[in-house]
């Protein structure tokens, strides 16, 4: 029988080259002493010995442990206890209530366990061991924590942070402890070494070699040679402080900090300096004075959320938001796509002076700024507490801020302005799963969903403060920013030299008149002002730049659509030639080979449905489109209804039912290919999203509703979920969506009213609400141009 074998190289393709970032490593092994129940962490970075030391007072390991984990690569125990965690509590019980049975079921089997400590030490205090000694149970104690990690390899996070590592360790049912000594460097990626053929160094330490000041039970590991935070000019004083507030101090949500776990970094430096740093939670005066904030949670498909809004009028504007999640309705039918409940906070600031001068509390404009900074970036994920990186680093923009262009009156959601966070529970959400490397979730469908969800709260928010402050209409006409960045291209250079002629002048002004030197500062500060005025105006014209941007791509699209409007014009033309030909052949052999008659009718009516539906698209033609004429409004429903009907059954599972009502005729003077498509696009946008309601309620008939009466009103409406109140007033906009990404271009509806507009009619929302609390009828309004 054969088997698998590895080189000793994988452990640095699992260690030093599969987790990108020191930081990353760092946050590993701090996830890794929260899991062993430590109620701190220490981390000790010495510059001069280029050392990192990591010190818990978890439950520690034996040496039973260290064989049987620690040395095992991809271990399953963090893995099995949260998998009987789910286990229990998909059978009722609560996540806490099953935490309590564990520990229950732990003691007692500790109780039942004897524990054999190692005996017979008689020779040196510290020796190694070669033999296969008997060694006490694995009695690493358990904790009421569900486990962060579940891969089994966290533990070579140290690979990537350093060359050499000893690691010592006491569990708490043993009197004696272990140490661990492991060269990396025999692991690197050139080794030509087998796994097996590398011996790590494995001793024991006996009761009285182990100091005071450790516990019962322990884990210091330390790491030598490190590869990172140990040159001085690199890692400065200055970058260390940096590091802590843009890193440490986010690994614990700072937004819902761990009470019960505590992060301390001590750093000596090359300079003989030292500094204690420790975690601190966020300030929540600046998150409560932030102007545009939405806090709440989701829960499958439904929304439940509060928002506050503070416009550049200070009227502030407060209230609920709940709803259904339109864009996620049907993705959540399999189980590895459903997204458990997870609760978010987003706060949203306006970086203009004028607007954070309005933050009361702080000393002034450039400690707002300081803090914003700090915990800007986008949308942060926690996960039990600990960071899942790297959502919201630096120029980790994942749910596209900047370039979605999230904005509305007086606020861009960009990641410059947006303090941000999302709680999940490893528990609620297994399917977000963490990719190998450390780098994020894997993107799988329920990460998608995840996207799609956050979008829409995002979309929903925008929705919600233009309901307060519209935006403003722009009058149409070229826009150029060229001239502007040609004009204000000098400005910067002549500000450096304006202070830099004052700040001369300064010095050199040796007056003891303080009337003289108040001006003198006056003046500097003058400069200073319109150095940030200037910042202020390049921001803005670079808005400008990306809103023209935005417009130009809107035209563009538009012209695409036109181009494929144009080529469908000569395909339609070309198909019904054939098509005629097709149903002339297929009648005459039905009168040649009767034997087939039936078989032949159904592809005859096949066809004839098919021109049927080509010919709408002949009838747009440009030449057609302007001829106006007396139609039927019933007739013409009748004939859409009917092709859509036969394409519809030719899919029995997602066939809707057309049901058409009117008090009898009723004649319009219109384009009939225009009002053809007036009615393709509203079936086959109701189509659309009857199809997703009827994945969450697969029982349910899908059914359309058709009202025609006598003087011109039709009243078009479906049994689906309806359209929400947030969306009710974007409906009818161009490029406006809710479809996920590549399925719709948002310019169905938008299409229709332009139509309807064009004929002097108009379609609106009714406000008659279904049983889901949302819109679900259109009023179309043919009155102005009814024929007797």
């Amino acid at each position: 029988m054969t088997k698998f074998s590895a080189m000793a190289r994988i452990l640095s393709h699992l260690g030093d080259q599969l987790i990108s970032s020191s930081t990353v490593a760092l946050l590993e092994l701090i996830k890794n002493a929260y899991d062993a129940g430590s109620p701190t962490v220490k981390i000790i970075i010495n510059q001069a010995d280029r050392t990192l030391i990591v010190e818990d007072e978890g439950s520690g390991m034996s040496r039973k442990g260290i064989l049987s984990k620690y040395l095992v690569i991809g271990t399953t125990d963090r893995l099995d206890k949260k998998e009987r965690i789910r286990r229990k509590m998909s059978e009722g019980e609560t996540k806490e209530e099953v935490i309590d049975d564990l520990e229950e079921e732990f003691e007692e089997q500790e109780e039942k366990n004897e524990v054999i400590d190692m005996e017979n030490f008689t020779e040196d205090d510290l020796k190694e061991e070669d033999e296969e000694d008997e060694e006490d149970e694995d009695n690493e104690e358990e904790d009421n924590k569900v486990p962060l990690g579940e891969k089994g390899l966290g533990r070579f996070a140290t690979m990537k942070l350093g060359e050499k590592l000893v690691l010592f360790t006491r569990s708490k049912k043993s009197q004696f402890g272990s140490l661990l000594m492991i060269n990396w460097n025999k692991f690197n990626y050139s080794s030509k070494a087998k796994l097996d053929e590398i011996n790590v160094h494995l001793f024991k330490v006996t009761p009285g070699d182990i100091s005071s000041r450790y516990g019962e039970s322990f884990v210091k590991l330390k790491i030598y040679d490190i590869k990172d935070f140990y040159n001085p000019e690199e890692w400065t004083k200055k970058r260390f402080e940096s590091f802590y507030k843009k890193n440490f101090m986010k690994y614990i949500n700072p937004f819902q900090p761990n009470k019960g776990f505590q992060i301390t970094l001590e750093i000596h430096t090359a300079d003989k300096g030292f500094l204690r740093l420790t975690p601190e939670i966020i300030d929540r005066n600046f998150l409560e004075q932030a102007p545009y904030k939405i806090i709440g949670s989701v829960k499958g498909e439904l929304l439940d959320a509060s928002y506050f809004i503070r416009g550049e009028d200070d009227k502030e504007y407060s209230g609920r938001m709940p709803g259904i999640i339109q864009e996620i309705e049907g993705r959540l039918q399999r189980e590895e796509d459903v997204i458990g409940p997870f609760t978010f906070e987003f706060y949203f600031y306006n970086r203009n002076k004028a607007r954070l001068d309005k933050i009361k509390g702080y000393e002034d404009f450039a400690e707002k700024k300081r803090i914003l900074d700090q915990y800007n970036g986008g949308i942060m994920i926690y996960r039990d507490n600990f960071r899942v990186l790297p959502y919201a680093e630096p120029g980790n923009d994942w749910l596209e801020l900047d370039s979605k262009g999230f904005r509305a009156s007086g606020i861009r959601f960009n990641t410059l302005q947006t303090v941000g966070t999302i709680h999940i529970s490893s528990m609620e959400n297994s399917n977000l799963k963490d990719q190998t490397n450390r780098e994020g979730l894997v993107h799988n469908k329920a990460y998608e969903n995840l996207k799609i969800i956050l979008s829409s709260i995002l979309k929903s928010f925008k929705n919600k403060i233009e309901d307060y402050y519209p935006q403003k209409t722009v009058k149409k006409g070229p826009v150029e920013t060229e001239d502007i960045h040609l004009a204000i291209k000098p400005i910067p250079t002549r500000i450096n030299s304006l202070k830099t002629d004052m700040h001369s002048l300064f010095t050199l002004t040796k007056t003891s008149d303080t009337n003289v030197q108040d001006i003198i500062k006056r003046l500097i500060l003058n400069v200073e002002n319109i150095s940030r005025e200037y910042s202020e105006l390049q921001e803005s014209v670079d808005e400008l730049d990306e809103k023209i941007k935005e417009v130009e791509n809107q035209q563009k699209r538009i012209f695409d659509l036109a181009g494929i409007g144009m080529t469908a014009e000569t395909v339609a033309h070309e198909m019904r030639s054939y098509l005629g030909r097709i149903n002339s052949y297929l009648m005459d052999l039905r009168k040649r080979v009767p034997g087939e008659k039936d078989a032949l009718t159904i592809l005859l009516h096949n066809t004839k449905a098919l021109d049927l539906v080509v010919s709408r698209l002949d009838q747009q033609s440009i030449t057609r489109r302007r001829t106006r004429s007396k139609i039927s409004l019933v007739s013409v429903l009748n004939e859409v209804c009917k092709s859509k009907s036969i394409t519809w059954k030719l899919d029995d599972e997602n066939h809707a039912e057309i049901e058409i009502l009117s008090d009898g005729e009723c004649f319009v003077k219109a384009n009939q290919g225009m009002i053809v498509q007036v009615f393709d696009n509203l079936l086959n946008n109701s189509h659309y999203w009857l199809q997703i309601h009827k994945k969450k309620y697969p029982n349910k008939k899908m059914r359309i509703s058709i009202l025609v009466n006598n003087k011109g009103i039709v009243e078009f409406s479906d049994n689906g979920t309806g359209i929400s109140h947030g969306d009710a007033r974007y409906i009818f906009e161009p490029f406006f969506t809710r479809k996920v990404d590549g399925e719709g271009r948002g310019l169905g509806l938008y299409i229709v009213s332009q139509i309807l507009n064009f004929h002097h009619s108009e379609i609106k929302l009714s406000t008659e609400q279904n049983d889901y609390g949302n819109y679900h009828k259109f009023i179309i309004d043919f009155s102005e141009i009814v024929e007797e």
